[in-house]
């Protein structure tokens, strides 16, 4: 996310150093524009692409999302947690997930509260375990691969139980006329 990523080097890093002696900041994603090439520095390090986000995630103290726009869930926020990295986000990447803040993870709306954040996790071994734990176990109760396939069974059982409804032809072609108009032309009315 340019956006996030820009943010946080140009509001975010400059408080943080005043703050913290030795940081590193790591942007990992594919294709990187030039925006965030230019970001890069003794202390901002722009990976690009990479085949597994793992080592780095493993070698990562915090995971920071500054998200300022968005919806839905966030991939990188759960696969984080699901690595035993702690987050830090904002409201938009607490989204769908269902999180207690100050629980799972820690929301920062500003840059002040970023960097509140992120010296509390640094220096408070038990918030950073508690958060830690936290994250990690409500990834691993609701998304992991034991999760899922618990469910699973059962939405299938209620899928192959349920009646399939006949929808006439003319109604067919108004749901899908309507489908095709949300998705590729009203959306751009909708702002």
């Amino acid at each position: 996310n340019v956006d996030a990523v820009v943010y946080f080097c140009a509001s975010v890093m400059p408080l943080l150093r005043r703050k913290v002696q030795s940081l590193r900041l790591r942007i990992v994603g594919s294709e990187p524009t030039p925006e965030v090439l230019a970001l890069g520095c003794a202390d901002v390090e722009v990976v690009g692409f990479v085949k597994s986000t793992t080592p780095y995630l493993q070698s990562s103290d915090i995971s920071v999302a500054p998200l300022r726009f968005g919806g839905g869930i966030k991939g990188k926020i759960g696969e984080a947690l699901a690595h035993g990295v702690p987050v830090i986000t904002t409201a938009f990447g607490v989204e769908g997930f269902g999180f207690e803040r100050g629980k799972h993870v820690l929301v920062a709306e500003t840059p002040e509260a970023f960097v509140s954040a992120i010296l509390q996790l640094s220096r408070d071994p038990d918030l950073y375990d508690a958060v830690r734990g936290a994250g990690w176990n409500f990834i691993n109760d609701r998304y992991s691969v034991q999760a899922v396939s618990r469910l699973l069974p059962p939405l299938l059982m209620r899928l192959a139980e349920m009646r399939s409804k006949r929808i006439a032809p003319w109604r067919r072609a108004g749901i899908f006329f309507r489908h095709y108009l949300d998705k590729y032309v009203l959306w751009r009315f909708a702002q």
